[in-house]
């Protein structure tokens, strides 16, 4: 009986993230900026959906705990690591996007770049940023940035990471205890979709972020990416989909698979394109 219930729910997590690939090729053809925004929360919520199949497949006694435990570590990694870089900044800069004013702590970095941390709300970005883009560049940055806060409304970002980062934690632990207890097959399928399920939350949390970009900065959102990547749009095939998520596991000197991966940047800038093609800013 047990068996029989862990294959139906590996087998609903598996049949879910075929429906979030799904959405997720149907986002790259969006004309909107409101039918994107529509099309990355179906992604979000099917990705949502692929996990807690995934948890209840592998889900076990001794790490039932650890739904307590997890988002406790969460906050307090989260809060730590924003004390690190508070301790780290140079000076702050304030932005205003749309109705909210936003607090950008400057880093002593020597290149061009800018996180946050959500659970904080608190934004970064290097010193030499604002050095070398232009005003209204590095406005769309912010707003990029600010889309990942944003990116869950009416849904705070706080609960969504909670129990997003919950669910993902859950999956691969419970899929590592399930492979020590000898039941591999189900190990492997259980951590290929919690990682799958990761990737394409990732790829899908960074390209709203740019469509809130591109709502508050138009054509600039596009063209900074561009600037800064130094890439084309392309469009995507599902091939092309499938070995990009595969190289998003692999281990890289920015912390990969450590931190959320991101798309191509000629997958990101081909559906800013379109957007913007089909419904000029």
């Amino acid at each position: 009986m047990a068996h029989n219930l862990t294959t139906l729910m590996l087998g609903s997590s598996v049949f879910t993230l075929v429906v979030a690939l799904a959405l997720y090729l149907r986002l790259l053809d969006s004309k909107s900026v409101s039918e994107a925004e529509k099309k990355c929360k179906a992604v979000f919520v099917t990705v949502y959906v692929s996990l807690l199949f995934t948890a209840l497949s592998v889900l076990n006694r001794s790490i039932l705990d650890a739904t307590i435990y997890i988002p406790v570590l969460f906050i307090t990694t989260q809060s730590l690591i924003g004390l690190f870089f508070d301790r780290r900044a140079e000076g702050f800069v304030r932005f205003e996007i749309g109705e909210d004013v936003y607090t950008v702590r400057l880093l002593g970095k020597r290149r061009i770049t800018a996180f946050t941390l959500v659970l904080n709300k608190k934004m970064y970005a290097s010193s030499y940023l604002v050095r070398a883009l232009t005003p209204q560049e590095i406005s769309s940055i912010m707003a990029h940035e600010a889309g990942h806060i944003n990116a869950f409304k009416p849904i705070p970002v706080s609960l969504a990471m909670i129990v997003y980062v919950s669910l993902l934690a859950l999956s691969i632990s419970g899929a590592i205890n399930m492979a020590l207890d000898g039941y591999i097959h189900y190990s492997a399928i259980a951590l290929l979709a919690a990682f799958y399920a990761w990737v394409i939350f990732s790829w899908t949390w960074e390209h709203i972020a740019d469509i809130y970009a591109y709502k508050y900065t138009g054509l600039s959102a596009v063209l900074v990416l561009q600037k800064i990547t130094r890439t084309t749009p392309a469009k995507p095939s599902i091939a092309d989909i499938v070995v990009s998520i595969l190289k998003s596991l692999k281990p890289t000197r920015a912390g990969g698979p450590l931190v959320n991966p991101h798309p191509p940047p000629s997958i990101r800038l081909w559906l800013l394109l379109n957007i913007a093609t089909s419904s000029p800013h």
